[in-house]
């Protein structure tokens, strides 16, 4: 993460403008557990250009690391506002990071989204045959699971979920 972290500190120091830098760069703080310095780095990066759904979705990851799930949350349903079927990786990326830091409740709600708009984007797929899972609705997992290594057969989390399954 250093040489990613200098060049990001390089680009910035020649682009101060660069909302997209501000977004590297608090994405390699927050990898750093820099909190503090990621918190800033995302804030700059919405200042900049508020439409930069990537900055959204990692000041709230930051938010909710520092504890502060109420708003970490708010900020999701910021990031997640106006997305389409091309924006349904973050969707799944807000739903993992929610159910991985004990807010299973409100990951369902991103992952249901990401799969209703995309019933065939394996991310989203194998993201609600997780939830299936949790709901005890195994037949209906499994089916999923399948589709999804149907069509992309290398797709680790599906074989693994499945694997769980069996």
């Amino acid at each position: 993460h250093d040489g990613a972290l200098a060049t990001l500190k390089e680009g910035l120091h020649h682009h101060p403008e660069a909302a997209e830098l501000f977004v590297g760069l608090g994405f390699a703080r927050l990898a750093r557990d820099e909190f503090a310095w990621a918190r800033s780095a995302f804030g700059h990066a919405i200042a900049l250009d508020p439409l930069i759904r990537d900055a959204w979705v990692g000041y709230g990851q930051t938010l909710l690391v520092l504890g502060e799930t109420d708003r970490a949350i708010q900020v999701f349903d910021r990031a997640a506002e106006g997305t389409d079927a091309e924006d349904v990786d973050v969707l799944v990326h807000i739903g993992r990071t929610l159910g991985s830091h004990g807010e299973p409740g409100v990951a369902a709600k991103y992952l249901r989204y990401a799969y209703d708009m995309a019933p065939g984007h394996p991310d989203a797929a194998t993201g609600m045959a997780a939830l299936l899972m949790m709901a005890g609705s195994y037949e209906e997992a499994e089916t999923l699971l399948l589709d999804v290594l149907h069509v992309e057969p290398g797709h680790h989390e599906a074989a693994l979920y499945l694997g769980h399954l069996y």
